[in-house]
């Protein structure tokens, strides 16, 4: 009955979001402020509409309702209650769910809490905003079904892939496309604007708070995708990367707008935007490229982009001191320009890190019995002993390591690395004990037995060069895009937000 119910919510929002992309647009070009009003109505109701839909399917999941497909392909009655719960986004119909849900509630927070828009613009969002959504759902009901049922019954399910068993897996995607709803709305936003002459500072005050919660989300992602791909900077690998760099050369445009060409309308400061943020869309073009047809190795890969976001990162800075006149007039400074130099420092901290761990990355194979030991980067690594165990879903054998730095002895980290074996998904996993050491990362991975000396293991020693910094910089980012939300409404003309 629940699956049903949350099918029946997912093909009703299908039909709101048809009303919402015509009936709004017609009234905003006619005047007519009940179509205007239908809007926003509509916007409330398919954030509604479509959180029935998503918990209709994660609860499908947490009671562990096999005649899902879904369900039956990617959970277990073994699995931890969390991952029932990440596994409901793990496969194309549950994510492409997740998207449309996630941009639905973008367009809820504009309609409920935008009573400072004008009607007509945000009419003309709302109704861009409900386009996209009535082709995502049309898709998804007829070529992408997340509710779709197993010809016969069973008794349980494969199970879920043991790679996206972790927290930083199972998340990661979900800030990745919460912060890419909130771009998205921003396109729609963008759309109403363009053609109008309201004035690129007001349009840029309209947006700011969207563009730094999406902002956020998607740098938690990045950060939280980066844990799970060990800090190694390929983007092929990484595909949100170019997004996020163009998410913050909007965000700068937004915070940095020429007053003089704001003042010749909308479109004239979108062009000068792209003109002065040049240098930040050249590292998204990049990325992009390198996502689409890099043959490179890791490590030239990952030089390339250093460099391209160095320039980034100047070309930024150099905007902030045009802005400002320079840091001499720091106490007149704009609102917001303290978090501004607190989120580009972040990046220049992420982009140490990431790079750090990818081009001066060191690493060792190596065969290693208990109570052996091996030197390795200035450390020597004891291997004292292997313990097994049963988990949740999993059996594991837990290796215990403690490495110790040659130039100073006292100074000494332990690593629990741990092999894995799914009986149900018959698979095995690999964890990684990754232990900081002052900025840099130590890791130890523990392989498989040799077939000859069952005593034996396979040891993967590899240090990260200022790999500690990849995630301060990236929840340094995070903070910053918090402290940048205004703190105060103030009333201006029309109902605009003073600046």
């Amino acid at each position: 009955m629940i699956p049903e119910l949350g099918h029946f919510a997912l093909a009703l929002a299908c039909v709101i979001a048809a009303v919402q992309a015509v009936v709004p647009l017609l009234g905003a070009m006619t005047g007519r402020t009940g179509w205007m009003r239908l809007g926003r109505r509509s916007a409330v109701t398919l954030g509604g509409l479509l959180s029935i839909s998503f918990f209709a399917r994660l609860l499908a999941f947490a009671l562990s309702d096999f005649t899902l497909q879904g369900v039956f392909r990617h959970s277990h009655t073994m699995d931890p209650s969390l991952y029932k719960m990440t596994a409901s986004w793990s496969d194309g119909p549950g994510l492409l769910l997740l998207a449309a849900w996630l941009f639905a509630l973008w367009g809820f927070a504009a309609a409920r809490f935008g009573g400072r828009f004008p009607a007509r613009f945000l009419s003309r969002a709302l109704s861009a905003q409900g386009a996209i959504l009535f082709a995502l759902l049309l898709f998804i009901l007829f070529a992408a079904n997340p509710f779709a049922r197993l010809d016969a019954p069973v008794v349980d399910g494969l199970g879920l892939s043991p790679a996206l068993q972790s927290i930083p897996a199972g998340f990661a995607p979900a800030l990745l496309l919460a912060g890419g709803a909130g771009f998205a709305l921003l396109f729609c936003f963008a759309l109403a604007e363009l053609g109008k002459h309201d004035g690129a500072a007001v349009f840029a005050a309209r947006l700011r708070v969207f563009a730094l919660i999406g902002f956020a989300a998607m740098t938690a992602g990045v950060t939280l995708g980066g844990e799970t791909a060990e800090w190694s900077w390929d983007p092929r690998r990484n595909a949100m990367l170019f997004f996020w760099l163009a998410g913050g050369a909007i965000l700068q445009a937004l915070y940095l707008p020429d007053a003089k060409i704001a003042a010749r309308g909308t479109a004239a400061w979108l062009k000068d935007a792209l003109k002065r943020n040049r240098l930040s869309l050249a590292g998204a073009a990049a990325c992009a490229a390198g996502i689409l047809f890099s043959s490179l190795p890791h490590k030239e890969t990952a030089a390339a982009f250093f460099f391209v976001a160095v320039f980034v990162f100047l070309g930024a800075l150099h905007r902030l001191l045009e802005k400002t006149g320079g840091l001499r007039r720091w106490r007149n400074l704009p609102q917001g320009f303290t978090g501004g130099v607190l989120l580009w420092l972040g990046l220049a901290v992420f982009l140490a890190g990431a790079t750090g761990a990818t081009c001066w990355r060191s690493e060792k194979t190596l065969w290693m019995r208990p109570s052996q030991h091996a030197v390795f980067a200035g450390r020597d690594v004891l291997f004292t002993d292997v313990t097994a165990g049963i988990g949740v879903n999993h059996d594991y054998d837990r290796g215990m390591f403690a490495v110790f730095r040659l130039d100073a002895p006292d100074a000494h980290v332990f690593a629990l690395p741990e092999a894995r074996w799914y009986p149900v998904r018959q698979e095995r996993r690999y964890v990684t004990a990754a232990r900081r050491d002052g900025i840099d990362v130590f890791a130890v991975t523990m392989g498989a037995r040799d077939m000859r000396d069952h005593a034996k293991r396979r040891l993967r020693l590899s240090l990260r060069p200022l790999g500690a910094l990849g995630p301060l910089g990236g929840w340094l980012m995070v903070l910053a895009c918090l402290l940048m939300l205004p703190l105060r409404r103030a009333s201006g003309k029309n109902g605009e937000v003073a600046e």
